[in-house]
């Protein structure tokens, strides 16, 4: 009789939960102990990013042979900042905001472009949150259908804010860069694999209000630098995060654990 085969999805690990994001060891190990239990009985560990991967190998002796990586991906839509198509609004720099207003930290972005760029900016924010303080710039666009965010909302914009508090890889990060926007996300999780520091967008100090603002301000004031950076974004997501590829090699992986 031939035992059933079992693989994990991984997207970060409990013993990251503590070190990347301050969570109580103490809470955190019975799932820490259930992770050992677990990790050490599959067969094939799946993960949605490297940096996953480096906690599997460093902090739970999961051998390379039984590890994965499969990165999110996702196509990149037709539709883009710079696909010729009138996006050039002619108005001040529209800086988008996309996800749970707390978890990803909307009250940061607030803070920084009311003390920052009120008047210089526009801040669209795209979230649970429907409504809000009324500044100056600020469009409070609640959560909106997703083709029409894709297609229609983030073509317009010209850079893509993105200040979690935690966060592995995010789809969203993917959809900003393939719209052809530059990404200023905090520096966290796997964030570093669909941004690449300085060429598709910038990395900052998780919860830093000045590191925003000085990131912002040379991307806001630099047309030229968000267009360089914006293309650069989708180039990298369409050949690093190609769902065509990704997730083919992972279906030959399963297939091949489960005849083997």
């Amino acid at each position: 009789k031939v035992p059933t085969k079992f693989a994990v999805n991984v997207e970060g690990t409990a013993i990251q939960d503590c070190t990347e994001f301050g969570f109580s060891r103490v809470a955190r190990a019975p799932f820490i102990r259930a992770e050992r239990r677990m990790f050490g009985a599959a067969d094939l560990m799946v993960t949605r990013n490297a940096w996953a991967a480096t906690s599997l190998r460093a902090d739970f002796g999961v051998p390379d042979a039984r590890i994965h990586v499969a990165q999110n991906s996702l196509a990149v839509p037709d539709a883009h900042r710079w696909d010729g198509r009138g996006r050039d609004h002619g108005g001040l720099p529209r800086i988008a905001f996309v996800g749970t207003w707390v978890r990803k930290n909307g009250p940061l972005a607030l803070r920084v472009f009311e003390k920052h760029f009120k008047g210089r900016a526009e801040l669209h924010v795209f979230s649970n949150k429907t409504s809000g303080p009324s500044i100056e710039g600020v469009k409070w666009r609640g959560y909106i259908p997703r083709e029409e965010l894709i297609n229609e909302a983030l073509p317009s914009m010209d850079i893509f804010l993105l200040p979690s508090r935690e966060d592995m890889l995010p789809w969203a990060a993917l959809e900003g860069a393939g719209a052809g926007l530059p990404i200023v996300a905090s520096r966290i999780g796997a964030m570093s694999e669909p941004v690449r520091d300085g060429e598709t967008g910038i990395l900052c100090e998780p919860g830093s209000d000045d590191s925003f603002a000085k990131v912002l301000e040379r991307l806001v004031v630099d047309a030229a630098l968000r267009e360089k950076m914006g293309r650069a974004g989708r180039e990298h997501v369409a050949k690093n995060h190609n769902p065509d590829v990704t997730y083919p090699r992972l279906i030959d992986r399963l297939v091949t654990l489960a005849r083997s």
